[in-house]
């Protein structure tokens, strides 16, 4: 028996998620980025290791390290995130660098009295991210668009 059309049910239709492009292997630009901001990182932890002892005077020791940790597990998970091809992992690191880049480069001068070294490392740790961060949104854009794989 044929049974009378109800306008409120739901479609009879076949329904599936399409299948997402693969967004393939990275282009040189953002393998090169990613390797900077690696090393960017590396430096950040081997300045903030020598500076620990001069810390240790300081009657906030606890909590400074644990904001230097915080801050380093953070970059490191943006920069894995920015290596998978996250295009929101790349416009968060942006604006953190924004937003810390005034205050880094008005201690710069202060940061090269302290230590040559010291300043030498901060000075190559931003270039290293301002050269990785213009690699992912100059040459490597496109690839930040392309559909993240299912």
């Amino acid at each position: 028996m044929n049974e009378p059309h109800n306008p409120y049910s739901p479609p009879a239709a076949a329904v599936a998620d399409a299948e997402a492009p693969a967004r393939g292997e990275p282009p040189f630009a953002v393998k090169l980025a990613s390797k900077l901001l690696w090393l960017g990182l590396g430096i950040a932890v081997l300045t903030q290791l020598l500076v620990l002892p001069e810390l240790q005077r300081n009657p906030f020791f606890v909590p400074t390290v644990i904001g230097m940790v915080v801050s380093l597990a953070v970059n490191a998970w943006l920069f894995f995130k920015i290596g998978q091809g996250r295009n929101w992992a790349r416009i968060v690191y942006l604006v953190l660098i924004l937003i810390s880049s005034p205050v880094l480069f008005i201690s710069v001068k202060a940061i090269f009295a302290r230590s040559t070294f010291e300043g030498v490392a901060v000075a190559a740790e931003l270039a290293a991210n301002v050269i990785a961060l213009y690699l992912v949104f100059v040459p490597g854009r496109a690839w930040y668009r392309k559909s993240a794989p299912a």
